[in-house]
């Protein structure tokens, strides 16, 4: 007759062992289900493209960011389905987890170069791309500094891996991942404000801001009929990058609180935050054409058109 304590213990591991599998079961169905989203977004934006020659550099980048989300959510769902069917984790298998996870991050941070191409598109830049000093400063900033936070991650990742219990577990070194917290907050405030501030200069932006507050009696702006869909843009704009910014920051925050993640919790926040980001691009560049039929399109600046350069073609 086996002890009471080991009795308990026993009771208590086969609890654990349940609740695991549960959440297991549950990650692999919500990872499915993105799976097949953003495979249906990718293939919305694919066959809407008319023509390839002339397509504009954003509506590139717009296809491979979504085409990056949906090979990393496909790949983990590989990773799921393998381990579910029954295989062992292994060192090995554990450190690939790793690998994969760390490049879904990388792979979620050009959603940045398309700020910086959207950044371009508003100011009305008559410049060639190369051309721009701020643009070319831009790019480079972002692609060079990635790239040195890329080599540093892949250097100071931790993968464990405890084969007694099976369980695999993810995770940077502290000494990467502050700076890599830091960092995030300000590229995302800069590159954001780069967007903003030229498009909150229109004279209909400020014209609809200013309005509640002077209830009617802004001489500077009279009678100036505000566009609505600059001013959704910039709305949405905003909230995109308040949204991006904060699950970024919490996923990197939680890693850094527990010390690493097992693997299937990993891949979770990884699917998330790929999630949002394809979401956000669709819903920060999409304006209902309602809006833009029954909105007047009178101003005292030229509005710029991001509609040929981001959807067009």
């Amino acid at each position: 007759m086996l002890p009471t304590s080991a009795t308990a213990h026993g009771s208590t591991a086969d609890t654990q062992s349940t609740k695991a599998q549960f959440e297991q079961v549950l990650s692999l169905i919500i990872t499915t289900i993105l799976t097949a989203f953003l495979g249906n977004l990718l293939r919305q934006e694919w066959f809407a493209v008319k023509y390839w020659r002339p397509l504009p550099w954003a509506r590139h980048l717009i296809l491979l960011i979504y085409l990056s989300a949906f090979l990393f959510v496909f790949a983990s769902w590989t990773v799921q389905i393998v381990f579910e069917a029954g295989i062992s984790m292994s060192a090995m298998g554990c450190s690939m987890a790793g690998t994969l996870c760390l490049g879904a991050y990388v792979g979620t941070k050009l959603v940045y170069l398309f700020t910086v191409e959207k950044a371009h598109i508003i100011r009305g830049a008559t410049k060639a791309r190369h051309r721009s000093k701020l643009y070319t400063c831009n790019t480079i900033l972002m692609l060079g500094t990635y790239g040195f936070i890329t080599m540093f991650n892949f250097h100071f990742r931790a993968s464990y891996y405890d084969s007694a219990s099976d369980t695999c577990v993810i995770g940077l070194e502290r000494a990467i991942l502050i700076p890599i917290i830091v960092f995030d907050a300000l590229v995302n405030i800069y590159l954001t404000s780069l967007f903003l501030i030229p498009l909150l200069k229109l004279h209909s932006i400020q014209a609809s801001i200013l309005r509640p507050w002077t209830m009617g009696s802004n001489h500077r702006h009279p009678r100036t009929p505000p566009n609505v869909r600059l001013r959704r843009l910039a709305l949405r704009t905003f909230l995109g990058a308040l949204l991006t910014l904060t699950v970024s920051l919490t996923n990197l925050s939680v890693l850094v609180a527990l010390g690493g993640e097992v693997v299937w919790l990993c891949l979770a926040c990884c699917n998330t935050d790929i999630l949002i980001t394809a979401f956000l691009i669709q819903w920060t560049n999409t304006s209902p054409k309602k809006v833009a039929k029954e909105t007047p399109n009178v101003e005292a600046q030229p509005t710029p058109d991001l509609t040929p350069e981001l959807k067009g073609s």
